[in-house]
């Protein structure tokens, strides 16, 4: 009786810490990117909708896997991103006299309000 006593007090033992070295042993899930919001700007001196007269109407937007959205009357949107990571931005843009334009970039944002200036037919620049 004595053997059987000293042998479940060592199986649960055993069982015990099988149990807890295994929830120390479980991986954290992935961590989740930081996420902002930055501004893309479709400017004209960058060959956004040339020609006498002519000038951006509206933007759409596609980042990554990120967001995607768009705005008119302007040449500008604030778009969500992840922060800290490099990511492609395709833009379209609608001209008030010729057909709509396209083109994309990679952006490596860092903090949020950031504003990038996005080329024709391709490029990026940020101020910082």
């Amino acid at each position: 009786m004595r053997d059987t006593l000293l042998l479940r007090w060592v199986t649960r033992a055993i069982a015990t810490t099988s149990i807890l070295a295994g929830a120390a042993i479980v991986a954290p899930g992935p961590a989740q990117a930081a996420t902002g919001y930055v501004y893309l700007v479709t400017p004209r001196w960058w060959g956004w909708c040339p020609g006498n007269g002519n000038y951006v109407t509206g933007v759409n937007y596609a980042v990554s896997n990120v967001s995607s959205g768009g705005d008119s009357g302007d040449d500008i949107v604030y778009a969500k991103v992840n922060l800290n990571q490099a990511q492609d931005v395709v833009m379209g843009v609608q001209c008030a006299k010729n057909t709509p334009q396209g083109s994309s970039a990679s952006i490596t944002p860092t903090r949020s309000g950031q504003t990038f200036y996005m080329g024709f037919p391709t490029g990026s620049w940020t101020a910082g």
